[in-house]
């Protein structure tokens, strides 16, 4: 089943919130997801971050707000075609777009202040290989933040480290942890949504702290988050120590992923992995 599409041309220098607030008002109760398709190309993994950090915690916060919860699915689509077919979309009405069945939104999209220097990172379809690794445990937005940015950079091949279960056993409520098979699928099921035509993705189990970058020679590129920084730095000693060729390390911005306090990274609704399986284990006590 597709979610409904909302289309919007510029985030990086619009804001979108009362527009998103007009149409998660019409919205059915029953609907499990949103599709967000962006009209303008983005340029690099710095734009792309900038852009993903704004609408992730501004629609997840509106979407609390209109009684959906954290099972609500929000996927930004970007680099992509606009469908000239198919359900139900959105766009705000100082924006066309050509595709059918479209309800434009009566409401203001004025202008924010964006950062005027994100062209840090790697350029779209920059390299060759790109990989990114994580437990991957109920996919929330920040895991599809991390995909999206993988995802972006590859021009040909996507590897993504999926960890598997000796490696989780004192994660907290890990009782309620998806099996390895669940969340395997859930990362495919999103790649197949984000990713270029043309691009393949691997995925691994992570049985160490290197997984697949610690055995796979022809890596390019590495998506990390913040608190993750060493492991970067320790994947590319290990490769060194193998005479293979050191791996590009791309530092990324993921929601609460700072500590910076801000409202990027204290919205309402924000969940965690262990958040989300705190709110399973609740509702069976």
């Amino acid at each position: 089943m597709s979610f409904p599409l909302i289309y919007i041309q510029s985030p990086e220098s619009k804001d979108y919130e009362k527009f998103f607030n007009e149409v998660l008002k019409r919205l059915p109760g029953d609907v499990s997801g949103i599709d967000v398709l962006v009209g303008d190309t983005i340029e690099s993994t710095g734009e792309l971050n900038e852009v993903l950090l704004h609408l992730y915690p501004q629609l997840r916060r509106i979407s609390a707000e209109k009684g959906f919860t954290y099972r609500f699915d929000i996927d930004v689509l970007i680099n992509v075609p606009v469908p000239s077919k198919g359900g139900k979309a959105f766009c705000p009405e100082d924006e066309k777009v050509d595709m059918t069945n479209v309800e434009y939104i009566p409401a203001p999209v004025p202008a924010r202040q964006s950062k005027d220097n994100y062209d840090w990172g790697l350029a779209y379809k920059e390299v060759e290989t790109s990989a990114v690794g994580g437990t991957f445990d109920h996919i929330h937005d920040g895991h599809k933040i991390l995909l999206l940015m993988t995802a972006f950079a590859a021009k040909r091949k996507i590897i993504v480290g999926v960890t598997g279960p000796k490696l989780l056993v004192k994660k907290k409520f890990a009782e309620f942890m998806e099996p390895l098979s669940t969340r395997v699928l859930k990362v495919c099921k999103f790649l197949q949504k984000v990713a270029s035509p043309g691009v393949s993705f691997h995925i691994y189990q992570i049985n160490d702290i290197c997984g697949p970058t610690g055995f796979l020679r022809a890596i390019d590129a590495l998506i990390i988050s913040q608190e993750t920084v060493k492991g970067g730095e320790f994947v590319n000693n290990y490769r060194k120590e193998r005479d293979y060729p050191a791996i590009e390390i791309v530092v990324v911005k993921v929601i609460g992923g700072d500590g910076s306090g801000d409202e990027t990274n204290n919205w309402k609704g924000k969940l965690s992995s262990t958040d989300i399986r705190e709110e399973e284990y609740k509702t069976l006590h």
